[in-house]
């Protein structure tokens, strides 16, 4: 099969991408992606210097898809915190659907021997965030947060813990550790309801507002 420089890029990336899925690993070779592709067994060289960087576009993809994905799950909710709701499902959902995937793009494989991972993963995870980010203010401009919109660091906290819980959560999911007897299916609503309330009881914190 012939293709253009920049579609055989991107027709090695998809492959690889593809065998992730399928197999749930990524210890294949090289020569399997090009296979998968139709292309010789060389053509990989002549785009990735070796298969971690394959693999860190790989991540990158899997980065993009979240960001689709979680956008797609609150882009008709105006109310800010059922969106967030939404936003934590899609979340854990995709970690469920795509474990492998899921453990490339945040795992330790990609990390150098300085723990430095690739530029083009640490960009598309950051732009995956920005969903977040952006609710997060959506909510703070309209009151539904405790932070001002301009509060910059309580952005920055807001996003943080909530990025953590779910991050957290979805690893438990993806790698069976949760350990609880709670509903698998409500698992992202309740974790999410309770940090938006707070462990604190109300009273507590009330007498603590007071005092």
């Amino acid at each position: 099969m012939a293709y253009h420089h920049h579609d055989l890029h991107r027709a090695l990336v998809d492959a690889a991408l593809d065998l992730v899925t399928e197999e749930q690993a990524w210890d294949f070779s090289l020569r399997k992606v090009a296979r998968r592709a139709g292309v010789s067994h060389n053509a990989p060289y002549n785009h990735f210097t070796d298969k971690r960087a394959l693999l860190a576009e790989v991540a990158a993809s899997g980065f993009r898809l979240l960001q689709q994905h979680l956008f797609a799950a609150i882009a008709d909710e105006p109310d800010a915190k059922q969106a967030l709701f939404r936003l934590a499902n899609a979340y854990v959902d995709f970690a469920s659907d795509n474990p492998a995937l899921y453990r490339l793009m945040f795992g330790p494989m990609l990390a150098d021997g300085h723990q430095n991972r690739p530029d083009v993963t640490i960009e598309a995870g950051a732009k995956a965030k920005t969903v977040l980010v952006g609710l997060l203010q959506r909510g703070a401009a309209a009151a539904a947060f405790s932070f001002h919109p301009e509060n910059t660091e309580g952005l920055e906290t807001a996003h943080l813990t909530v990025w953590s819980a779910l991050h957290g959560l979805a690893s438990f999911v993806v790698d069976r550790k949760a350990e609880t007897n709670l509903p698998e299916g409500k698992l992202a609503d309740l974790v999410l309801t309770l940090l938006l309330n707070g462990l604190a009881n109300p009273k507590n914190r009330e007498s603590q507002d007071n005092g």
